[in-house]
This record gives structure tokens, sequence and C-alpha cells, in this order.
């Protein structure tokens, strides 16, 4: 089974992970802004903004718990088989 968890954050937070950052070029995460998550599915999503990777990872841990059916990646496979 395969499950999708979307990672979140505002774009304000990023830019200044961004900035913190040596790895990225400085305006990255504003250009892909409208663009990162545009048709994308998740069965689950996680939001860093206000919450830690940890408590993050304890979210998806609890929503695994629940034994949730995998449903995101089979929709992404059917919208774009080729009939």
């Amino acid at each position: 089974d395969v499950l999708l968890v979307g990672v979140r954050c505002s774009l304000a937070v990023r830019e200044v992970r961004e900035l913190s950052r040596c790895d990225r070029r400085v305006g990255l995460t504003a250009s892909q802004a409208d663009t990162i998550h545009a048709g994308r599915m998740y069965d689950f999503e996680v939001d860093t903004t206000h919450s830690s990777v940890a408590d993050c990872a304890d979210e998806v841990g609890e929503w695994l718990a629940g034994n949730p059916p995998p449903t995101a990646f089979s929709e992404l496979v059917r919208q774009h088989a080729v009939v």
C-alpha cells in the first residue's frame, strides 16, 4: 500500500528557512508557491508552520495507527492512466 503525506508550511516561514540554508537559491520557494502542491493529492497532511518535525511525525503516527485506507495514490494513477 502507498500512502501519500503532504507537508505544508506558510510561505513566510519557508522563506525564512530558505535563507537559513546554504543549499537553496534565494527566491526558489516563492517561485514554487503556486505550483508545489498544485494537482497533488494526499491521504494526510501536516503543516510545519507552527509544528515541529517531531509533532508532525507524531500526527502521522497517530493517523497511521488508525490503519487508513490508501486512496490518493490509486486516484492519481487512475487520473493519469492512458486509455
